[in-house]
């Protein structure tokens, strides 16, 4: 076995997650040897003259995996669960970790199973936390009956909705560069947000014309088509969709049109269009395929999300936002988003299609080779709901912001791509957070937006100080 630095390591494997800060204790990674034909020569000489030596030796990563012909990588938590350990079993190969836990034996009734250290080892979940909480429970029959129930309409009219879709995208919607679009959906609840990312793009002058709007219902129709933009509308999947606003997280409206989302962008990606998704919480500070996605580093992925900020194993391992993701035309993100449509009972029972993203994600980057990337929270390029309520991205968030008010909107100096108004619930909170940070453009018409500093403004993550 030998050692190499974890620096060293991903920078010549490109794992597609986002990288955790690299500390004493995770700094380098341990690689063991199949065979001795793949160790390197450096190792097999030092072997043969210390048979007795079992110190460790640290190699640079190119030598130190110069005879492999495959690497196999596994991630582990070397932080969380300090009781764990690891076994490798010499056996046909499998690409799933099996995680085995001292616990009670497990009820199925309930989404949080209790632990013992005097139990024999139990099969668990994947997604079980630490205090025995199930992240993804178990779908019910009734999550499994509305979930047939909306793909059974889908698929009784697929052939006429992607038609009446295809000729809306020849016909409204000037793809950039002939070949990508944007994806945004949206109910009458949601459509002052949309407003407002129309009014924010107009004032920094950015093009909308490759916009298209899956509206569910006929008021945000009217409503998009009157800001200028392109929209879909199909009464056989949206009919049955609430056009009020969802109030929190998990309500039935937003579990409702998570479905809806998924269904959305499956239906893009069966036409072969390339695609940026995006929610309506979102503003513009610069053009994302022009000035990002369609830059030459993006060439080498197939699939590139926000990074969602919140690292814990219920969106790991790579911590993908679900609201902000450039896919390419290809079979492998057609099949993705297939596999997504098709996990509506998740998406329903975890009241998240980002959960079960994350999963169909993993799995896929594993099955098929899907080349994702997720862009780290601390390049600072796509920031997030999470930079603006954790105190430890105050300065970031004052250089993004405050620089420009009432200046030119069109010289932005820092880094940002978007900013994506996430890690907040409801629409109320989303529009005062724009509000306070200058980018609301919206009232009855699109005016020029400016600052207004709130300095005794108390965030809702970390209860900390503002960054005013």
């Amino acid at each position: 076995m030998a050692v190499t630095s974890k620096a060293g390591f991903t920078q010549a494997i490109d794992l597609g997650v986002p990288l955790d800060i690299m500390d004493q204790g995770s700094s380098h990674v341990l690689l063991l040897y199949g065979h001795r034909k793949t160790m390197p020569d450096a190792l097999k000489t030092k072997n043969d003259d210390n048979r007795h030596d079992f110190a460790i030796e640290e190699l640079d990563f190119h030598t130190a995996v110069s005879k492999c012909q495959s690497l196999s990588v596994y991630m582990m938590d070397h932080k969380g669960d300090i009781g764990a350990c690891h076994a490798l079993v010499p056996q046909m190969a499998s690409f799933h970790v099996q995680k085995w836990r001292r616990m009670l034996p497990r009820q199925l009734n309930r989404t949080t199973q209790r632990f013992a250290k005097s139990e024999p080892f139990r099969l668990s979940p994947r997604s079980m936390m630490d205090g025995g909480t199930e992240r993804y429970p178990v779908p019910k029959p009734f999550h499994r009956d509305l979930s047939f129930s909306i793909l059974r309409d889908y698929f009784v009219a697929q052939n006429a909705v992607l038609k009446a879709l295809k000729e809306t995208i020849q016909q409204h919607v000037l793809p950039y560069k002939g070949r990508s679009i944007i994806v945004m959906m949206c109910n009458h609840g949601q459509s002052d947000l949309l407003a407002n990312f129309v009014c924010s793009a107009r004032a920094r002058k950015l093009d909308t014309s490759a916009i298209l709007v899956f509206c569910t219902d006929l008021e945000t129709v009217q409503l998009a088509q009157s800001l200028g933009l392109a929209t879909f509308y199909h009464e056989a999947i949206f009919e049955s969709v609430p056009a009020k606003a969802s109030v929190l997280l998990g309500d039935a409206t937003y579990d409702r049109m998570m479905i809806t989302k998924a269904l959305c962008v499956q239906l893009v990606a069966s036409l072969g269009y390339d695609f940026l998704f995006q929610d309506v919480d979102i503003v513009w500070f610069k053009h994302p395929l022009r000035d990002y996605f369609h830059l030459p580093w993006s060439q080498d992925y197939d699939i590139i999300f926000q990074d969602d900020g919140q690292h814990t194993e219920k969106f790991g391992p790579f911590h993908a936002n679900s609201g902000f993701y450039f896919a390419r035309a290809n079979a492998l993100t057609l099949a993705f988003f297939d596999a997504v449509l098709f996990s509506g009972d998740m998406i329903l029972s975890t009241s998240s299609q980002q959960q079960a993203v994350a999963a169909v994600l993993a799995e896929h980057v594993s099955l098929y080779g899907l080349r994702a990337k997720v862009i780290e929270r601390t390049t600072w390029e796509l920031p997030t709901g999470w930079h603006f309520h954790r105190a430890v991205n105050y300065p970031y968030m004052r250089q993004t912001f405050l620089p420009n008010k009432d200046k030119d909107l069109n010289k932005n100096n820092s880094s940002a791509v978007i900013f994506h108004m996430s890690w907040t619930s409801g629409k109320l909170d989303k529009i005062k957070y724009f509000l306070q940070l200058g980018e609301w453009f919206v009232n009855d018409t699109c005016f020029n937006a400016t600052l207004r500093p709130c300095p005794k403004y108390t965030p809702k993550k970390d209860g900390g100080q503002s960054f005013w």
